[in-house]
């Protein structure tokens, strides 16, 4: 019999909005041409991850363009609960590309795009006599330009403390924060997004909350095996398209470029701009 609020079991849910956007403005419906999305929420990671198996027979992946400056709307709800999870994430990565029956399959790695500008800043600040969520609430509102409304709670600590943050990236500067958080009878503070926000908790709160479920992360539908013998191709594997925070990581958007001169032997620096 279907429950008073319309869900039958827990596995019941409606997706109201799967929205790919790109950095043109053009968007698509995702729902009808989607395998499989996982969206996961750690203890150990400052923001939200994701993954969509997408089956695409129209090569929406050539006409998108797809550079790392694309978006995926999310809204998902379970049928007669009227409480979706409603948030806009930025596609990062593509992979496991591979030709299928009427087109070809990949995935798309989303974060919050929190991380991406994370990965673009550096963070050197002094903080006086400071609690450690004071720390978390400065970086996340004045470095990270985080939206209030998405700090969930930030739980409170024992002590002042003075601050020096050593040139460390905003997340890593609020991780390196919170590892030094105590309290006179609570211990080991975690610092995570979840659905509803941005949390600093303790484990003594956590372990007194309810499990909803066991979450696994891997995708179940990648092993498909790709068209034999197209255009007299035996095998194809695409390697890699490309991925945002690597890139960033290694500075590809940096404003100085190293040329080398493989001829004279000589290098020159060359600034780009800021």
């Amino acid at each position: 019999l279907m429950a008073d609020n319309g869900v039958y079991n827990s596995k019941d849910y409606e997706i109201k909005s799967l929205e790919l956007i790109n950095s043109g403005g053009q968007s698509i419906d995702l729902r009808k041409i989607f395998v499989e999305m996982q969206i996961q929420q750690d203890l150990y990671s400052s923001v939200m991850t994701g993954q969509i198996l997408i089956k695409d027979g129209n090569d929406t992946f050539g006409a998108f363009y797809f550079c790392g400056n694309e978006y995926l709307r999310v809204s998902i709800d379970k049928p007669g609960m009227g409480l979706p999870l409603e948030r806009l994430f930025r596609v990062y990565k593509t992979g496991d590309r591979k030709p299928a029956n009427e087109g070809q399959t990949y995935i798309l790695y989303f974060v919050s795009d929190e991380l991406i500008s994370s990965e673009q800043i550096l963070v050197s600040k002094a903080y006086k006599s400071k609690k450690i969520k004071d720390v978390v609430y400065d970086v996340l509102i004045n470095e990270l330009k985080v939206d209030p409304q998405r700090i969930k709670s930030l739980e409170g600590t024992s002590g002042n403390f003075d601050f020096i943050i050593p040139n460390y990236r905003p997340f890593e500067a609020i991780q390196w924060a919170t590892a030094r958080g105590y309290d006179q009878k609570k211990f080991c503070y975690f610092f995570f997004e979840n659905k509803d926000g941005f949390n600093l908790t303790s484990y003594q709160t956590l372990i007194k909350q309810k499990p909803y479920k066991t979450l696994k992360y891997e995708l179940k539908n990648t092993n498909n095996d790709p068209a034999n013998n197209k255009d007299s191709i035996d095998t194809i594997s695409i390697i890699n398209d490309y991925d945002m925070i690597t890139s960033i990581s290694n500075g590809s958007f940096s404003s100085r470029i190293l040329s080398i001169d493989l001829f004279s032997q000589q290098f020159q620096n060359i600034v780009t701009g800021k």
